[in-house]
């Protein structure tokens, strides 16, 4: 995942806009806590350069990319888009392809079993690359977003009742 994220900062990797055979997120997900670098407190273990970590990740990151700070999500998948209904209120329409959504430009396609979710503005770039286990159950999210200081973090969801 790693090297598919510089393919991304580099440019932006070739994104196919069919879903991979298997590739389901419809259904509940909640938050694994201990595997999504939350700390006792919930404190995010966030990874960045420089800056205050606590207001990155409590302030504009938090608004523009919900899965920051989401116990839970509900997300139903069709052929051409998803929806995502966040624990902390927010609801996200994803469609497949580059749609423009305010300030931001986003391109919502797959490289091999990743979905990616890359979300462009004058000032920033965000990118989210989701996961899915071989059978089904675990889902993991790694955003990376710069807006003058490169923030990056994981979440990892269990599918209720696996």
């Amino acid at each position: 995942m790693v090297l598919a994220l510089l393919l991304a900062a580099c440019g932006g990797p070739s994104l196919n806009s069919a879903p991979p055979s298997g590739f389901n997120l419809q259904g509940e997900w909640e938050l694994v806590r201990d595997q999504s670098g939350l700390g006792a407190e919930g404190d995010d273990y966030i990874r960045m350069r420089s800056g205050n970590r606590r207001e990155l990740a409590r302030g504009g990151m938090a608004r523009d990319f919900p899965v920051v700070r989401a116990d839970g999500m509900r997300i139903e998948q069709n052929q051409d888009s998803m929806g995502i209904s966040y624990s902390t209120g927010d609801y996200r329409d994803i469609s497949w392809g580059r749609r423009d959504r305010g300030m931001w430009q986003i391109n919502a396609g797959w490289v091999d079993d990743e979905l990616y979710i890359i979300s462009e503005a004058h000032d920033a770039k965000g990118t989210e690359v989701m996961s899915l286990s071989p059978d089904g159950k675990i889902l993991r999210v790694f955003v990376e977003i710069d807006a003058g200081e490169k923030v990056q973090l994981e979440r990892v969801y269990r599918r209720s009742g696996s």
